[in-house]
């Protein structure tokens, strides 16, 4: 794990309501935060249950992906990490976890609970990678081996079971 200080800034859960099925973070197209910073944010969305429910916080370190060196293993994504990412139009941060990565910086992700992955995320879109949640007054490692794996795992089987119920009721 890296260790660092960081400067946390609390960004207050955003009032409108977006019908994307990813984790929604609130917006932070302001944010000008240099590699290091760190944010609370305030989750919403379904796509990453039951690592992350909405109403729970996270962690984020900012990762300038501008000066990222190949070799930094503190700001490369690992498989089974969550790192938060621009949508598309660069207005939310999504935190879903990689499951592929490639040399050049960019990866894979997908959330716990989703069937399709997001594509590939290139540099320019990672903002930083999720170190905590917190729910119920309680801090929980995002970064351990237990969390990378237990994740995607509860998803998978969550996944497994939802399929088996409807090929249950369909018959």
């Amino acid at each position: 794990m890296c260790a660092a200080e960081y400067d946390v800034v609390a960004i207050p859960s955003s009032s409108s309501k977006n019908t994307a099925r990813m984790v929604q973070i609130q917006e932070l197209s302001n944010f000008s935060g240099s590699s290091g910073a760190a944010l609370i944010a305030n989750v919403s969305g379904n796509s990453m249950r039951p690592t992350l429910r909405p109403g729970d916080k996270i962690l984020i370190i900012h990762s300038n992906s501008n000066n990222r060196a190949p070799s930094d293993s503190c700001t490369l994504p690992k498989i089974g990490e969550i790192w938060a990412f621009w949508n598309p139009e660069g207005t939310h941060l999504i935190a879903h976890r990689a499951v592929r990565i490639f040399s050049d910086g960019s990866f894979i992700a997908q959330g716990d609970a989703m069937l399709r992955d997001d594509g590939r995320i290139v540099p320019a879109r990672i903002f930083g990678r999720a170190e905590a949640r917190f729910r119920g007054g309680k801090r929980h490692d995002l970064t351990s081996k237990r969390s990378r794996l237990a994740g995607p795992l509860a998803g998978l089987l969550r996944m497994g079971m939802r399929f088996l119920f409807s090929r249950l009721i369909s018959e």
